[in-house]
């Protein structure tokens, strides 16, 4: 029985055929379509449903968009002008307004595997961690918090 949500499954090449070259990343795995169908459906496509979805002032501008987890739930993650926005797939919402954010750091998800991480952690005023992990473009996601971050005046402590 073949798993359509492993993205490592692949059909046996025919007897005789060439290997197929490996794909870069580029077909995504039938659980992110899912994932992404999800949030497309409560969320949207437009910055006004992203309003509506987050109860955001009405200027508010959607900056980036990444995928990514809270801790093991997938959705998206949105860089907006004046919050921090992660909606799941399975519906879990949350938005950290920049105002109530008191440090943003760079983690790995588990301190065994190597490399650098794909995590952020985002700790509030009152302590509470929220832990956002499997980006793909963490540091580039990183940046743009940053810098919207010092663009609202926000006394935010960054760690790399």
């Amino acid at each position: 029985m073949k798993n359509l949500f492993d993205a490592s499954a692949k059909p046996a090449p025919a007897a005789g055929a060439a290997p197929e070259p490996e794909a870069d990343g580029g077909v995504d795995t039938m659980q992110q379509m899912f994932t992404d169908f999800n949030i497309d459906r409560k969320v949207g496509q437009g910055m006004e449903a992203l309003r509506k979805a987050f109860d955001l002032p009405g200027d508010a501008v959607r900056l980036r968009k990444s995928r990514c987890a809270l801790v093991s739930q997938l959705g998206a993650f949105y860089v907006t002008s004046y919050h921090l926005c992660f909606i799941g797939g399975l519906g879990k919402k949350l938005a950290v307004p920049f105002s109530e954010l008191a440090k943003c750091a760079k983690a790995k998800r588990f301190k065994m595997s190597p490399g650098h991480g794909h995590a952020i952690h985002l700790t509030t005023k009152d302590g509470t961690v929220h832990q956002f992990n499997a980006f793909t473009d963490r540091d580039e996601v990183f940046k743009a918090i940053a810098q919207q971050a010092k663009t609202v005046a926000a006394n935010v402590v960054f760690e790399e």
